[in-house]
């Protein structure tokens, strides 16, 4: 990853408060990756912001995950055979993690909310053939 992708990717960690690892940037860096946000926190906004920034196509959550997953993610997933990240509420990472869990790999942190009741999750969910 060269300097500048870094850098980039760097950016979105700081509005998730760190709560991230390195291999965030490397799947945010490579072609076919969404980002999957919830637009109703903060934190959603600034990884959309991030994402837009380096030209990642975006989507939002809206009311219901599942019919996400089955509309576009699911199938996204099987003909790109991109990624998915994205910050989401610990809910929906959780619906995400389980329709996934069949064909990927995920890797999710819960993030603390201060003065909010909602629990949110940075997720990453990669194709298992995609995985050394």
């Amino acid at each position: 990853m060269d300097r500048r992708t870094f850098v980039a990717s760097s950016a979105w960690l700081a509005a998730t408060a760190g709560y991230t690892w390195p291999a965030f940037a490397r799947v945010g860096a490579s072609s076919g990756t969404l980002a999957v946000v919830d637009m109703n926190f903060a934190h959603g906004r600034a990884f959309a912001q991030h994402a837009a920034h380096v030209g990642m196509t975006t989507l939002e959550i809206g009311d219901d995950i599942g019919a996400l997953w089955h509309s576009v993610l699911a199938s996204h997933l099987a003909s790109t055979r991109g990624s998915l990240i994205g910050i989401a509420r610990a809910s929906d990472s959780f619906v995400l993690a389980h329709l996934a869990s069949r064909t990927c790999r995920i890797s999710q942190q819960t993030l603390k909310q201060n003065g909010e009741h909602t629990s949110l999750a940075v997720f990453m969910i990669v194709p298992a053939t995609n995985c050394a």
